[in-house]
């Protein structure tokens, strides 16, 4: 359950990605509920909160006028989004893998790979061919198409092998990432391993920051995230700590 400071945070992403994008239609507690995997009480009392801060302008239960955000709105968002950050970047990968209860390490014994990479063919070249050979040469058993596949193979069934007999699975989130629709068939069978108690999901954010990555799944923007920006070496450190 996000915290009070985290869901405000949330619903104002949530109100501002629907103004981008246009849709006019009204929002009302239980989509929102759903959309962000909380109550609709949840939602209902940061609601009020946010009406007190003068954050939103709308009718209190949502059915009356579309809620839109405020100036004052848009400018607790950037600085919700500041605290939030800087909260996160004391948190690494072992941290949520390990200290967190919720979350369980797969057994490397299970499995045939360390980590399986999804990621858009645009993206090889400027970031993820040169983290997969970084991890291997750390010891890592990686699934990288350009290692596992050879001429004759079938796409589909090493993917789908991939998948399943990997530990883990780094997700290079990036705008090309959201523009296909094959590595996001690959993160939604990683999504259907990922469970309540055992994470199996590490993304990666490349070229994308939390706004980005909210408008395409609320979900994905609330789980910690490496950031290419900050270099492959540190990268590659976080994730080798959730591979030990």
């Amino acid at each position: 359950m996000p915290s009070g400071k985290e869901l405000r945070y949330r619903i104002l992403q949530y109100l501002l990605a629907k103004e981008h994008s246009g849709d006019s239609s009204l929002a009302d507690e239980r989509e929102i509920a759903i959309d962000l995997s909380v109550t609709e009480q949840d939602i209902i009392d940061q609601i009020d909160i946010l009406e007190s801060k003068g954050a939103i302008v709308a009718n209190r239960t949502f059915t009356g006028a579309a809620p839109m955000l405020t100036r004052a709105g848009k400018a607790l968002l950037e600085e919700l989004e500041k605290s939030l950050d800087e909260r996160r970047e004391t948190e690494t990968f072992e941290e949520i893998v390990n200290v967190r209860p919720e979350y369980v390490r797969p057994s490397p014994g299970e499995f045939e790979w360390d980590v399986f990479i999804c990621h858009a063919t645009e993206d090889k070249d400027i970031f993820v061919r040169k983290l997969a050979g970084e991890l291997a040469e750390k010891g890592i058993r990686v699934w990288y198409d350009e290692f596992a596949l050879t001429v004759g193979d079938s796409l589909r069934e090493s993917i789908d092998k991939g998948i399943l007999k990997s530990r883990f699975g780094i997700v290079v989130l990036s705008p090309s990432f959201f523009n296909k629709n094959w590595p996001q068939r690959e993160l939604n069978a990683l999504t259907a391993r990922d469970s309540r108690n055992q994470k199996v999901i590490l993304p990666i954010w490349l070229n994308v920051d939390r706004a980005v990555v909210y408008q395409h799944s609320p979900l994905l923007a609330d789980i910690y995230a490496a950031r290419a920006e900050e270099g492959i070496e540190k990268v590659v450190n976080e994730l080798m700590r959730v591979f030990k």
